[in-house]
């Protein structure tokens, strides 16, 4: 059963019922990315909830893919080597890693994350070319 949204300054709540008495609450979208509460009901009126958040990356793997097809220019200092997640970006700063080189190289050099990768070039090492 599904209840019409009801605005809430610049956020759109929907409540949906799932099997198992779970509501679900969109509470927040924008762009490519939506958070969803889920409230699990259980027994003597206790709740417990959960939050996921959504993101289409759908048109970042394109993007990445046309990079990889164009290639990209051998003189400049500097090449863009993959294209990021918002999802992957908050979880780097959440686990503080978002300033490591290191680790984007191994996040960057992962085969499960390669179509994110914007040029086929070599393997990133993570090492800085500063003095």
């Amino acid at each position: 059963m599904k209840r019409p949204g009801l605005r809430s300054g610049s956020f759109l709540l929907t409540t949906i019922n799932t099997f198992m008495a779970d509501k679900r609450y969109i509470y927040d979208q924008y762009g490519n990315i939506a958070r969803e509460m889920i409230v699990h009901e259980q027994e003597y009126g206790i709740e417990s909830f959960t939050t996921v958040q959504h993101e289409d990356v759908t048109a970042g793997l394109e993007y990445a893919k046309m990079k990889r097809e164009l290639g990209h220019n051998r003189k400049t200092h500097w090449r863009e080597a993959a294209w990021i997640p918002d999802s992957v970006l908050l979880r780097a700063m959440r686990e503080g890693w978002v300033n490591d080189s290191v680790a984007w190289a191994k996040w960057a050099n992962d085969p499960d994350n390669r179509a994110f990768r914007t040029d086929d070039g070599q393997r990133l090492s993570g090492r800085s070319n500063r003095r």
